[in-house]
C-alpha cells in the first residue's frame, strides 16, 4: 500500500466533505496563532519522520478548535 497518512477527524462536525474547495484560504485570513509548528518528512519507505507506517499507531494529534502550521518535505515525488 502507498498510504502514508490517515486523518481521522473527531468531534461534532466532520471535517471531510464530498467536494474539495476551489482554493485554500490565505494564512492571513485564519484567526489566531498556530499553537504549534511541525516538520513532517516523507521518505522513500512508507512512513513519516523516519518511522514505518503502522495503521494501528497514532503519531500526531491536534486539539480541536486550534490550528497548526505543518511543513511537509519529501526528497522524492509522493503518490498523493
Amino acid at each position: 500500500s502507498t498510504l502514508v497518512l490517515t486523518l481521522r477527524p473527531t468531534g461534532l462536525l466532520p471535517l471531510v466533505t464530498d467536494s474539495l474547495p476551489v482554493r485554500l484560504l490565505p494564512t492571513e485570513l485564519l484567526s489566531g496563532t498556530p499553537i504549534r509548528s511541525r516538520d513532517i518528512t516523507l521518505g522513500d519507505d512508507p512512513g513519516i519522520n523516519g518511522q514505518l507506517w503502522d495503521p494501528q499507531r497514532i503519531d500526531i494529534t491536534a486539539q480541536q478548535g486550534t490550528w497548526e502550521r505543518w511543513t511537509v518535505r519529501a526528497d522524492r515525488p509522493q503518490s498523493f
